[in-house]
């Protein structure tokens, strides 16, 4: 005689789960004294984590975006600055309501390449590259839609230093898809 095995349903949770990889888009906008000269811009956003210890994370984050002058402000004249920031992260993650939701806090330093241009009626007349370090915070809410699919959202300010150790800084808000294995 056959044997009849029914399947058994896992839940979804996040608890055997030791690695997240997300891609996410948003806008982001400048604060501070960036406010007065650029507008707000489209981000993409790049992280990965790693579950290290009873909710303890570890992780790598790199976020492109374009800041162009505020229109009208300089007549023909204007300037944009182009940055990637990437950034070693360590944070924690408060898993809750039956493991499907995970609150994140994260903390980070990294370095940020950028490019900065003045244009004149559409003619680049200076440009300039330059490598600098930059702090990170962010805070996001993820949803396990699926044992291996997340969605979230994700507000995280980033705090960009020149070599006179003032700061430039940008906080994004961003909606996330996200790998989980």
């Amino acid at each position: 005689s056959e044997k009849i095995e029914l399947k058994k349903d896992l839940p979804v949770t996040w608890s055997p789960k030791k690695y997240t990889v997300n891609l996410a888009f948003g806008v982001i906008g400048p604060s501070g004294d960036l406010k007065e000269v650029y507008d707000d811009s489209g981000t993409l956003t790049l992280s990965a984590n790693r579950l290290i210890w009873k909710g303890f994370h570890a992780g790598l984050f790199t976020q492109y975006f374009k800041l162009s002058s505020q229109t009208g402000n300089a007549g023909a004249f204007s300037s944009s600055l182009s940055a990637l920031p990437l950034t070693a992260n360590v944070g924690y993650s408060l898993f809750f309501w039956s493991d499907r939701f995970r609150l994140n806090a994260e903390l980070g330093g990294g370095y940020y390449g950028a490019k900065f241009e003045i244009k004149a009626s559409d003619t680049v007349v200076y440009t300039r590259s330059f490598y600098n370090p930059t702090l990170r915070v962010a805070f996001s809410l993820h949803w396990l839609m699926f044992s291996v699919v997340s969605l979230g959202v994700e507000l995280n300010h980033l705090q960009l230093y020149d070599k006179n150790q003032t700061t430039g800084k940008v906080t994004g808000l961003v909606l996330s898809a996200g790998y989980v294995f």
